[in-house]
């Protein structure tokens, strides 16, 4: 148990690490993309629980940076080509899409369906519109 906790830690804490290299502009938005992809394909709770870590770092910064690359690539009429990375406008869109899917999921924790659901602002909404209303 206490190996599985450790190790649970370390990474998470590399997950972090990723993401302020991101934030530094030590990666680039394709690499972020490929880590984000790779971590909701998994769908192991570990997994999950690392990208929910990720996106709570560089989550609006991803969004900006990949909106803009798409803005830019469809300013210079650069069209996507088979094989090679382009930036997708509404790759954020389709990861929270994804994630609120899997929050769905009752073969995941009780714990991991709440990180998601918190990740997506699923749950800030919820909470403020019960509380509103």
């Amino acid at each position: 148990m206490k190996l599985r906790t450790s190790a649970r830690r370390r990474s998470l804490g590399n997950v972090r690490f990723i993401g302020e290299l991101y934030k530094l502009r030590m990666l680039t938005p394709k690499i972020m993309d490929e880590c984000v992809k790779m971590l909701i394909s998994s769908r192991e709770e570990e997994s999950l629980e690392c990208l929910c870590k990720l996106l709570s770092t560089i989550g609006q910064q991803l969004e900006v940076n990949i909106k803009d690359l798409a803005e830019q690539n469809r300013a210079k009429k650069i069209n996507p080509q088979p094989g090679k990375w382009t930036a997708d406008p509404k790759f954020m869109t389709n990861t929270f899409n994804k994630l609120k899917e899997l929050s769905n999921d009752k073969s995941l924790s009780s714990r991991i369906r709440f990180a998601l659901l918190v990740s997506t602002g699923f749950l800030g909404c919820f909470i403020i519109e019960t509380l509103i209303f």
